[in-house]
């Protein structure tokens, strides 16, 4: 698990983005929390990928020699170049497929792919949290593609692990923790400070740590921690919002696609608001991103 003076040393070395982390008593507290509950590590070999990834110049033939070495990121890699979003047909060949889908695009698909795979399940509602973050994470992906105001490999992971502490804390405390997420809808105050109150931690700043623990990158790891309570029009970072108000929003039309109890709070009225006119939507733009996912 990630050490505490790592994540705090790593916060107090931002500068872009410095004021919108975790304060270190946050931190701490959540620290406290998960150091001795166990979470699923990334395969090592995704950790070498990455490493060679972040080099100046990668040595290709030592990329696909690692990809080509492991069974699941073979699988991964020839079904994603062979899926009908990127229409190049039959491709067999592991060098190929890498040259073809980039090394930016290798790197995301792996995490992605991975962190779809290990997130925690040991309750029902933990399952059905995963179930929504899986949903989010595609219809996330889809606006950042269609709007083109964000990375939309950025935009799936970010999706996937928004709720990752969520998904810890209910595979702790079972089907119990459903009770206290679902607070959310009955009191005027957010799900971080509900839970701070009765855990003593939030599953937002849980998943800031686990993001950091699988080394994403800095903007999900905020985009993680910021994604309930902070309004879009709060963030003066460029990117950080416009990433933020995708994640809102594929929250927002996830739930209306599955069915889900909505906030109808002012303060929930309001943020809608704030993303529509952060991502430029009108009613007939929206209407077109709900039909897409629909």
């Amino acid at each position: 698990m990630l050490e505490i003076k790592e994540a705090v040393s790593k916060k107090q070395d931002s500068h872009a983005v410095v004021s919108y982390h975790p304060s270190e008593n946050e931190l701490r507290s959540a620290y406290a929390f998960v150091k001795n509950q166990p979470f699923p590590s990334i395969p090592d070999v995704v950790h070498q990928v990455n490493e060679l990834l972040d080099q100046r110049e990668p040595h290709l033939p030592h990329l696909i020699k690692l990809i080509s070495e492991d069974i699941s990121l073979v699988g991964i890699v020839l079904k994603t170049i062979n899926s009908a979003g990127f229409g190049y047909g039959a491709i067999e060949s592991i060098q190929h497929a890498v040259t073809l889908l980039g090394l930016d695009r290798i790197r995301s698909l792996l995490k992605a792919s991975y962190i779809e795979r290990f997130l925690p399940i040991g309750s029902l509602y933990a399952q059905q949290l995963v179930d929504d973050s899986k949903l989010t994470a595609r219809a996330a992906r889809v606006i950042a593609s269609e709007l083109g105001v964000s990375d939309p490999d950025e935009a799936y992971i970010a999706g996937l692990m928004l709720d990752s502490g969520a998904i810890f804390l209910s595979s702790r405390f079972s089907d119990q923790y459903q009770s206290i997420f679902d607070m959310r809808f009955e009191r005027p105050v957010t799900i971080n400070r509900i839970e701070d109150v009765r855990i003593g931690t939030n599953h937002s700043t849980i998943g800031y740590l686990f993001a950091r623990h699988w080394q994403l990158p800095e903007i999900v790891c905020l985009t993680i921690y910021l994604h309930h309570g902070t309004m879009c029009t709060r963030v003066q970072d460029e990117k950080l919002r416009s990433l933020l108000a995708v994640l809102k929003l594929a929250e927002h039309l996830a739930a209306r696609e599955t069915g889900a109890t909505m906030d109808p709070s002012m303060e929930k009225i309001q943020q809608l608001a704030g993303i529509k006119n952060e991502l430029m939507l009108d009613q007939e733009r929206m209407t077109d991103m709900e039909q897409l996912l629909s």
